[in-house]
């Protein structure tokens, strides 16, 4: 292991510690869970670490943690303070330091960290399910200003009056205002888990998740989901247990600074005395606006490109029929040829623009996850 990754292990394991003692039921989840299952520890190129819980056991965890935990770690959450920038809880080594470009405009404790994600339950029913992803994007639109979330629903998510009614009533009450709107599902009427967390608002069966089932990890045993292989389908691509034969080799996380050995609050600090922190955010606030009033204009752009792209696909083979009969390609039993002939298409069709992947890898890839795009080139194609 890195020596960052010790750092995160060690996280890691005081949260498992909590966890059994307490009877909380939590499972690593994203690139801790492909780790867990295709390392049998983390992997190689990782820097952080993910887990899920259940709302009913993250409320239960932040009771048995409030003022108990020891010297240097500290739980981030929007629970206890609606300033925060993410929606993702955050259990932080204060005396190291990892700071991201949210914490530019919302800063908090910093340092190396486990993020700790609420799943919220959702009934089986498409409307609820789009109230919550619109709930949430404006709830993270709200508090995380330098990054734009609008994209996630195609429309825009009127910043201004969020803005407005923030200004009027405080971030804590406007938050609470939209919980009631998102956070709100009992366990008895969904189906679904969907985490929340405006980067990727995943929606997974609950028996999906069942019971967690503990598995080597480095030099400890931590829970992953009963249904491990078909939960991580959901959010990746099904041949996650390849590794990438060319990469990547680093992490694809923003960070503005990390130090093992300086704790957060001393980079802060500096900053702080260096800039004027409100013009900042005045700034990041005026261009978010523009952003996001564009988001309808912006979003139908990205999509037509892509539909462009499948009209000429669609051409290409048009005219290729007309000089090759795969029909009698595939009766010869020549699948040499056939490969050769459909390669162009498979190659596009299976991109991320159409079919969609992890939707940490951008807006549009979650969006094609959730609405996938055939390039439809004949049905006996």
């Amino acid at each position: 292991m890195m020596e960052l990754q010790e750092k995160v292990l060690s996280l890691l394991k005081q949260i498992d510690a909590i966890c059994r003692e307490n009877g909380i039921e939590y499972y690593l989840t994203a690139g801790t869970l492909i780790g867990a299952l295709r390392h049998r520890g983390f992997i190689p190129w990782d820097d952080d670490a993910d887990i899920i819980m259940t709302r009913n056991n993250f409320e239960k965890f932040l009771e048995c943690t409030r003022g108990k935990l020891p010297e240097g770690i500290v739980l981030n959450t929007q629970y206890d303070d609606p300033n925060l920038a993410a929606t993702a809880n955050h259990f932080v080594d204060t005396r190291t330091a990892s700071l991201y470009r949210y914490d530019i405009t919302n800063p908090e404790r910093s340092g190396v960290m486990i993020d700790m994600i609420i799943m919220d339950p959702v009934p089986d029913d498409e409307e609820a399910k789009r109230d919550y992803v619109e709930s949430l994007t404006k709830y993270t639109e709200l508090t995380t200003i330098p990054y734009q979330y609008s994209l996630r629903i195609g429309k825009s998510t009127e910043y201004d009056k969020l803005l407005k009614m923030k200004d009027k009533v405080g971030m804590r009450r406007a938050l609470d205002d939209l919980t009631k709107k998102a956070f709100h599902y009992t366990e008895e009427e969904s189906r679904y888990y969907v985490q929340r967390f405006a980067g990727s608002p995943h929606f997974w069966p609950k028996e999906l998740l069942g019971k967690p089932k503990y598995v080597p990890f480095e030099d400890t045993m931590l829970p992953v989901p009963e249904h491990a292989e078909e939960y991580t389908c959901i959010g990746y691509a099904d041949d996650w247990m390849n590794v990438p034969s060319n990469g990547p080799t680093k992490s694809t996380h923003e960070y503005t600074v990390g130090s093992l050995t300086v704790p957060g609050k001393y980079i802060s600090e500096d900053f702080e005395s260096r800039v004027d922190r409100g013009e900042i955010n005045k700034l990041f606030t005026k261009r978010k606006k523009i952003q996001v009033s564009l988001t309808d204009r912006k979003f139908n752009v990205a999509l037509n490109s892509y539909k462009f792209a499948a009209e000429r696909i669609k051409l290409l083979y048009k005219k290729k029929a007309k000089k090759t009969d795969y029909a009698a390609l595939l009766e010869a039993k020549d699948y040499e040829a056939l490969r050769e002939y459909f390669e162009e298409y498979v190659n596009v069709q299976c991109t991320n623009m159409y079919i969609g992947s992890s939707s940490l890898e951008g807006w549009i890839n979650w969006y094609r996850k959730c609405h996938p795009y055939l390039i439809d080139i004949g049905d006996d194609a």
